[in-house]
């Protein structure tokens, strides 16, 4: 196992650019002082989440300042870039470096990018399969010419070659299936992130690129290699005591996850192309193997009720969701911003609110709860505590949170029930 460190060149409240820059350069000396084996860089654009703009500038920088320990990127994001030009400054920055260059690309998952690059997000496949194989021509071929849906390119002579031969190492970022069966298929290392969410998450893509890998033919001894490659990223924080790394590291956690969610969540996520707009319907089919469909397995009635509240209420936790619970996130977005994606968030909380009252009339029906009861009424005033609850836990960081909001629907369930 090999151990390095990870630059996003985030902008936390209280630095400046130039200083959050200068700052995260001198770590990186720190991590061949300190005994690390790597350094990895990223990309973003547009958003405090990463001043990261520009991978090859940083990565050449990295060269220059250290000389032991690799340097990698995790990501470039290919539709983005153009290809020609990224294969020359990659092979300069192994040169720099003596061939200590390993290149991960991506395809990139943010909308509010590709609508600042001007790039249709729904192209990201197919820019970034034809910009593997101009990058890995550019590399590999002393001449070459391809004519492809996005570049056309006449007889073109890439110099200098990298250091490394054939090519530097290429990895691929793999958050999705389809990353995995790709990266498979091509033979290269696979990129992981354990950003939010439980370690298994990591088991299941291992188990999913390994079945790929057979697939595709590999033999056992090549999965071995592959797999000694496998790059994955996570926080972590030492102290004394977990009680301690706790406590020191939960403001810049917490700034780090709701600026993540920032990240996720684009600005105006009804302008996302509506192929890109499934996203909400997974979340809303997790919701309810999560939340609605266990509590409906209770007993009618009260139990019922209560066991939509109490999974509602660690809904959050449960995907250790960045932000928060993305449906009252959006709908903070999208609550004046007609179109396709607030229709679809509309719909699934008036399932929801539906799923409360039917649930509520079962209730009724039982005896356990009044007979004058509006069940639309108690759905509404439940619906009211639980955006108190994510305004108290989110934005006043209320440890108090998650008893004050249990304290207030053992109230409303006792004024529901019926006196009898």
């Amino acid at each position: 196992m090999r151990f390095g460190t990870f630059y996003f060149f985030q902008a936390a409240p209280g630095l400046t650019h130039a200083e959050v820059i200068h700052r995260e350069l001198e770590q990186m000396e720190w991590t061949e002082e300190l005994g690390f084996d790597q350094i990895w860089l990223t990309e973003h654009h547009f958003i405090d989440y990463g001043l990261s703009v520009d991978p090859a500038s940083l990565a050449a920088t990295a060269a220059a300042r250290t000389r032991r320990v690799r340097i990698g990127l995790a990501a470039a994001i290919l539709p983005f870039h153009h290809p020609l030009r990224l294969a020359e400054q990659m092979a300069l920055i192994d040169i720099i470096s003596k061939g200590r260059l390993d290149v991960g690309v991506g395809r990139g998952n943010r909308p509010a990018e590709f609508r600042g690059y001007h790039v249709p997000q729904q192209e990201n496949r197919e820019r970034f399969d034809e910009a593997v194989d101009i990058i890995l021509k550019a590399w590999t071929q002393e001449r070459f010419a391809h004519a492809g849906r996005f570049f056309t390119i006449g007889e073109a002579r890439v110099i200098p070659k990298p250091w490394q031969r054939p090519h530097p190492p290429i990895y691929q970022v793999c958050g999705s299936d389809d990353g995995i069966e790709s990266s498979a298929a091509r033979g290269w290392p696979m990129l992981n992130s354990l950003l939010t969410g439980p370690v298994d998450q990591l088991v299941k893509r291992r188990d999913s690129y390994l079945t790929a890998l057979r697939k595709h033919g590999r033999t056992e001894g090549e999965i071995a290699g592959l797999m000694k490659d496998w790059g994955v990223s996570r926080q972590i924080y030492v102290a004394p005591t977990d009680a301690q790394a706790l406590a020191e590291a939960k403001d810049a956690e917490m700034w780090y996850q709701d600026s993540l969610r920032r990240f996720i969540i684009p600005d105006r996520i009804e302008d996302a192309h509506p192929s890109l707009q499934p996203g909400f319907r997974a979340m809303a089919e997790r919701f309810s193997q999560v939340v609605v469909r266990p509590a409906l397995a209770e007993p009618r009635g009260e139990p019922r009720l209560r066991a939509l509240f109490e999974r509602w209420l660690r809904w959050p936790q449960a995907f250790r969701q960045p932000g928060g619970c993305i449906f009252v996130a959006a709908a903070s977005e999208l609550d004046d911003r007609p179109g396709p994606t607030r229709d679809c968030l509309v719909r699934l909380q008036r399932e929801w609110l539906g799923v409360i009252a039917t649930t509520v009339r079962g209730g009724q029906e039982l005896g356990q709860l009044r007979a004058d009861l509006d069940p639309q009424q108690l759905a509404h005033e439940l619906y009211g505590i639980m955006l108190v609850h994510h305004h108290s836990s989110r934005l006043l960081r209320d440890p108090a949170s998650g008893a004050r909001t249990r304290a207030a629907f053992e109230r409303l369930l006792a004024d529901a029930r019926n006196p009898s």
